[in-house]
C-alpha cells in the first residue's frame, strides 16, 4: 500500500486505491434521501478497534507488572485508561460498570 501511494499520482491513488477501500463496510441507503451507513467492518473502525486493543493490552501489562509500592499510582491510572479506551465506544460504555 505504501508503494502504491508513493508511486501513484494523487488522482489515481484516490480513485483507484482509497475510494474502493473506503467503500468496504459501507451500506448505501436509497430512498427519498440517499445516504451511507458506516458499519463496524469499515477499515477506519477496525483500525480504531486495533488501537484501543493495543492501549488496553499496555494498560493490563502495566498493572500486571507493577510493584506493591505503585498501588496508589495504579489506582489513579486504571479509571483514566478505562475512560480513554472506552471514549467513542458507546456500546462498550453502556456495558462498563460506572464508578
Amino acid at each position: 500500500m505504501r508503494v502504491v501511494m508513493s508511486e501513484a499520482r494523487p488522482q489515481i491513488a484516490v480513485s483507484w486505491v482509497w475510494a474502493p477501500l473506503l467503500r468496504i463496510g459501507m451500506a448505501e441507503i436509497k430512498g427519498e434521501r440517499d445516504g451511507m451507513l458506516v458499519t463496524p467492518l469499515h477499515p477506519l473502525r477496525l483500525a480504531e478497534v486495533g488501537v484501543k486493543a493495543r492501549q488496553l493490552a499496555e494498560a493490563v501489562r502495566k498493572v500486571t507488572f507493577s510493584g506493591e509500592n505503585e498501588a496508589d499510582e495504579i489506582g489513579n491510572y486504571l479509571p483514566r485508561v478505562g475512560k480513554d479506551v472506552l471514549r467513542g465506544c458507546r456500546h462498550l460504555r453502556q456495558a462498563a460498570p460506572s464508578h
